[in-house]
């Protein structure tokens, strides 16, 4: 019955959720560009996930010391590694858009309420080395193999306390003395979350990021997050489903929230001019794949040109003039210019132009849409067949 609850959430919040497309505030915008829509393979991503994979099949069983709700899944004090790795820590997915958040914004004091295995932590901790990240586990057990974890990565710049949050929140807070980061990963419950999102507002400012997971785990973690976005201080929330994210900047006159999510999961929401400007150039400003006004006009009278004029269209008309469609020739039926001669099939006036005008609109829309993104992978995969180191591809 929880499962299919968080199903109905999901449905929900997908349905209402917004796209790169649908956004129109800059630093949004930029956002979405930097965590949701970056594709990119970081260094840390290859070995934490071995690390996640070879704990995934660890049968070692250890008592659990939950102060939280617990889990959903498997319930009971005992538990092996592998389950606290297949429920408990973040998907990979999720992992990764910690740690571009982290990247983003480059904070120098970090602070975490849920080390688990230390599988996010790890992430967060990798994206910015110098910054002093504070992380607080509950559980004795836990906390111990998680820094066993960090060690065999070799992560030096996190620092686990072994605790109950209310216990220990405080004096991490002093010590940390203002707050850059913050991700709250445990006791998902509302009203333990609403007094750590309290008690860490106190050493916020309005570059701090605060972070809080599951937010839709439940009826009453949502009630939680929706007071949160109510908070006088808070100027900006974007809800990521997995996550909820909450920025205090003062730019922000008037409130805003957001649910997005990548543009892949609703490609439908790509407007016609949107295809001239998927991408980002090295300024990280929107980067058209067609680039530039005489390719944009080119492009646009290639495609729309059997509806114009003969001066504007006549290239496509020319085109499927001379390149009738496969299975037969055509001509215009006495108007217009003469046409081959008619035969087999026979065919309308312009079906050469509306044939390879739409080859050529699908081949663009493959290129751009799903191979560019791609380029690496697929231009290292034909290096392989020809022996060559393989060109950057130019997807401009």
């Amino acid at each position: 019955m929880q499962r299919l609850q968080l199903f109905f959430r999901f449905l929900k919040f997908y349905l209402l959720a917004k796209t790169r497309f649908n956004v129109h505030s800059p630093f949004v915008f930029d956002f979405t560009e930097a965590v949701l829509e970056d594709d990119r393979w970081y260094y840390a991503f290859s070995e934490v996930e071995d690390l996640r994979h070879f704990l995934r099949s660890d049968k070692t069983k250890i008592s659990i010391t939950d102060f939280g709700a617990g889990s959903q899944v498997t319930p009971g004090r005992e538990r092996s590694l592998g389950s606290l790795v297949r429920y408990s820590a973040n998907s990979p997915m999720g992992c990764q858009f910690l740690f571009k958040i982290v990247a983003k914004y480059r904070p120098t004091t970090m602070l975490e309420l849920g080390t688990s295995l230390a599988i996010s932590t790890a992430y967060q901790a990798a994206a910015s080395l110098k910054a002093r990240f504070l992380t607080i586990e509950g559980c004795p057990n836990v906390a111990m193999y998680a820094r066993k974890n960090l060690d065999l990565l070799e992560v030096k710049n996190v620092e686990i306390i072994v605790g109950q949050f209310d216990e220990k929140l405080p004096k991490a807070l002093a010590a940390l003395g203002r707050l850059d980061y913050v991700f709250v990963d445990g006791n998902h419950r509302q009203e333990p979350t609403l007094r750590y999102f309290e008690q860490c507002l106190a050493y916020s400012h309005e570059q701090s990021v605060f972070i809080f997971d599951d937010i839709h785990w439940s009826s009453g973690m949502e009630q939680a997050w929706e007071s949160i976005k109510q908070h006088p201080k808070v100027t900006l929330t974007i809800d990521l489903f997995f996550f909820g994210v909450v920025f205090f900047r003062k730019e922000n006159q008037v409130k805003e929230h957001f649910r997005l999510v990548p543009w892949l999961w609703k490609p439908w929401r790509i407007g016609f001019w949107d295809l001239f400007a998927l991408g980002k150039g090295k300024s990280g400003a929107p980067r058209p794949l067609i680039r530039g006004r005489a390719w944009g006009w080119f492009f646009f009278f290639f495609f729309l040109g059997p509806g114009l004029p003969v001066p504007l269209g006549g290239f496509p008309l020319a085109f499927g003039f001379f390149f009738p469609p496969p299975g037969g020739a055509y001509n215009f039926g006495g108007g217009g210019r003469p046409g081959p001669p008619a035969g087999g099939g026979g065919g309308s006036g312009g079906a050469g132009v509306f044939f390879w005008g739409g080859v050529g609109f699908f081949w663009w829309g493959v290129w751009g849409v799903v191979l560019c993104p791609r380029r690496r992978a697929i231009f290292g995969l034909l290096s392989k067949f020809f022996g060559k180191t393989p060109r950057k591809a130019n997807c401009s």
